[in-house]
């Protein structure tokens, strides 16, 4: 956002341009309050035309839009989100920046692997280094699309990019973009095959963003959650100190629940999952979605139907059994409880596990 600096040369002007700055205001105050000096203000900001961007806060508080927390940046009402996509073999792990996404989307990709993706509300808390980075599959840029999220990838498969140029997405690609703004960590540092060695970092996305023009306004402010903004809510499902969602046979997430803190620590195959810094991953929400998961080539890339499906979600102690919806490309996935309204989710960071529902039993809730 440009500053405006205005500098006098006598006592004259500067009362006359004092006058004149304070009849502005008080006429903007009137377009945009109505009189009403007790109603905030909309946050609006420049876009495109036809686009819809203004904001208006929760409770008179502007709140990230993926976590709910209080303390959102007026200039980053509209801005859209960042979603990476993040390797999870074993040779990535730990992964550089773990412990940063607002919300982590992890789903099978081939092979019962499954990758991440990581979306950010706010691009200035992109970690100093993030990855490993990985190639894009076609599900994962529907989901990061659907909430108009900035897509940063390493290659992609051959789907992933059919429906990236069908779409129109200009999207963030380390294949074609290279050094600086995407690079190998050494093998001094991780001495594993050099793809499971890419990384990017804040500055350097922040940076290409900038220089590329990429647009930074969302094609729409609606909200993609609600959020409980007056504590922690447990759901009336029953109690879930413990909560295991299982991709594959060899991808098995245990959440065991601290009532302390009220998050949810993340456990890979009854190992602590942790970053490159040996702090463990922990969420408020665990949400874990199924859905039809097929393979669709002779490399075993998997499709995913993505346009809705049932579920169930853990938070604060508690569990509920929910639904699911998304759709079209564009178009944002939504949680919806029992009674088909929108699932609130208490303020924090949340884990979004997509699961084939042919491993719906083995989900356990203890």
């Amino acid at each position: 956002m440009k500053k405006a600096y205005f500098k006098t040369h006598s006592k004259a002007m500067y009362r006359i341009l004092t006058l004149a700055l304070i009849a502005a205001l008080c006429f903007s105050s009137v377009l945009l309050t109505g009189c009403d000096n007790e109603t905030p203000a909309e946050v609006t900001t420049t876009a495109a035309p036809g686009a819809t961007t203004t904001a208006a806060p929760v409770d008179g508080v502007l709140r990230n839009p993926l976590t709910g927390e209080a303390g959102y940046s007026a200039e980053l009402a509209n801005s859209r989100y960042v979603g990476v996509m993040i390797n999870n073999v074993p040779q990535a792990r730990p992964q550089w920046g773990l412990c940063t996404p607002d919300i982590i989307f992890e789903c099978e990709t081939e092979g019962g692997i499954t990758r991440m993706l990581w979306l950010y509300a706010n691009p200035q808390e992109l970690p100093s280094k993030f990855g490993s980075i990985r190639s894009a599959r076609n599900f994962f840029v529907d989901i990061a699309n659907g909430y108009n999220a900035i897509f940063v990838h390493w290659g992609g498969s051959d789907p992933a990019y059919q429906l990236i140029n069908n779409l129109g997405l200009k999207t963030i690609d380390g294949k074609t973009i290279g050094e600086p703004y995407f690079f190998k960590v050494p093998a001094s540092e991780r001495d594993v095959a050099t793809e499971h060695r890419g990384c990017s970092t804040g500055d350097y996305i922040r940076s290409y963003i900038e220089k590329n023009k990429i647009d930074t306004v969302r094609s729409s402010t609606e909200a993609p959650f609600a959020f409980y903004t007056s504590g922690a809510v447990k759901p009336a499902g029953g109690a879930c100190t413990t909560i295991t969602a299982s991709h594959s046979s060899s991808y098995n997430h245990t959440f065991k629940y601290n009532a302390e803190d009220g998050l949810y620590y993340n456990y890979l195959n009854s190992n602590k999952m942790v970053d490159s810094e040996g702090k463990q991953m922990a969420v408020t929400n665990v949400i874990v979605l199924y859905t039809d998961i097929s393979v669709m080539d002779a490399a075993g890339r998997v499709n995913v139907n993505l346009t809705s499906g049932k579920g169930v979600m853990a938070t604060a102690g508690g569990y509920e059994n929910i639904t699911w919806k998304k759709g079209a490309s564009g178009e944002m996935l939504k949680i919806f409880g029992a009674d088909g309204n929108p699932v609130k989710l208490n303020t924090g960071k949340s884990w979004i596990g997509v699961v084939s529902s042919a491993r719906e039993s083995l989900t356990e809730i203890a």
